[in-house]
């Protein structure tokens, strides 16, 4: 029965968060071959994904021959050169919101204001060069920031931690208040961003 409440809520939330703004655009399906264009060539799948390119109805069988050569070449497709350029930068959070509601367009520019008084705490975040290339070139400087959780509210509890992952309905101060929830249950968490994907930075 309880399970059976959660799934309500949850479809009626979610469905709440999906239909509120009004500046959704409907696009056609990309395949994001473009994205893997270094593994293509490597599985000599280059004539497949070109057919593909031309004819729509050729695109569901490359990508499902793509995904084969992952499966059976997954050291390769998954492996990688770990980054050696680490940094720590201190600046000041910003919220990236994900909608255009007035009240959180007000939010972002009273906070880009206080961030340029000096009146918010900034916070330090760690930087790297991603060992992926992707067609965009600032979504390659990978960004984290880490949630420590305290030594009380660990205490009698395994060490844990999380990663929180971005994700499209929430924007960079919600996943903080995430990360900080966790802490309380004695859990540290790093939060991951991508500056292409701006909902899921600060």
């Amino acid at each position: 029965m309880l399970s059976g409440l959660y799934r309500k809520w949850m479809v009626a939330w979610e469905t709440s968060l999906t239909t509120r703004d009004e500046n959704r655009v409907v696009r056609p399906l990309e395949w994001g071959f473009d994205w893997l264009e270094d593994f293509i060539a490597a599985a000599g799948l280059g004539e497949a994904v070109e057919r593909a390119q031309r004819d729509p109805a050729a695109a569901e069988p490359a990508m499902l021959a793509l995904n084969q050569a992952i499966v059976h070449n997954s050291d390769a497709f998954f492996g990688y050169e770990p980054p050696t350029d680490f940094r720590l930068e201190e600046r000041a959070p910003q919220l990236f919101p994900t909608n255009v509601r007035p009240e959180t367009i007000e939010r972002d520019a009273e906070l880009k204001r206080l961030a340029s008084e000096g009146r918010l705490k900034p916070a330090q975040f760690l930087r790297f060069t991603s060992p992926v290339r992707t067609p965009y070139p600032e979504n390659d400087l990978a960004n984290a920031r880490w949630y420590p959780a305290s030594e009380e509210a660990m205490r009698g509890k395994p060490r844990q931690a999380m990663i929180v992952m971005p994700q499209w309905n929430a924007d960079a101060f919600s996943h903080n208040a995430l990360c900080s929830l966790f802490n309380r249950f004695g859990a540290s968490a790093q939060q991951t961003i991508s500056r292409y994907s701006p909902p899921c930075g600060n």
